[in-house]
């Protein structure tokens, strides 16, 4: 049981230095070759850069999960059955600044500044998302704390 693919997508102006995202995106992701930066317009005309990681690997996927460190994890943890969607997806958002400083907190509601995730849980028949998900974070964990 794991991920199927992590998934991670922020915006940034034209105004603002996109390494800084795309850097911050690449640590998240432990993988930068998964990140890809696209340059757009926005509705008003301004430049606006996407930036997008996804771990399409199964075990990168999952082993990536561990990044989020402990108080995310824990956080996640007591939020599943909020955060699984129908689809088995498993959502989150982090908050952006605090990313950009190097260091990950889940965003509080309504926050503008954030990265998406979107966790795509490996559900098979006899297993429900909420165990996998809670296995997936229990292991997680297990990366992170000493032993």
């Amino acid at each position: 049981m794991g991920l199927h693919y992590a998934s991670w997508i922020s915006t940034c102006s034209g105004l603002e230095d996109e390494k800084i995202y795309v850097d911050a995106l690449s640590w998240l992701t432990g993988d930068s070759e998964s990140v890809k930066l696209e340059k757009s317009t926005s509705y008003s005309g301004g430049n606006i850069h996407l930036i997008n990681a996804t771990l399409s690997n199964k075990n990168q996927a999952t082993r990536s999960i561990s990044r989020l460190g402990k108080d995310v994890l824990f956080a996640l943890m007591n939020e599943l059955e909020s955060r699984i969607d129908d689809d088995n997806c498993l959502h989150l958002r982090l908050d952006l600044i605090s990313l950009l400083s190097g260091e990950i907190k889940l965003a509080k509601p309504k926050q503008n500044s954030t990265v998406k995730g979107r966790l795509k849980l490996e559900v098979y028949p006899g297993n429900t998302a909420f165990e996998v998900a809670e296995s997936i974070i229990t292991n997680a964990l297990e990366d992170v704390l000493p032993q």
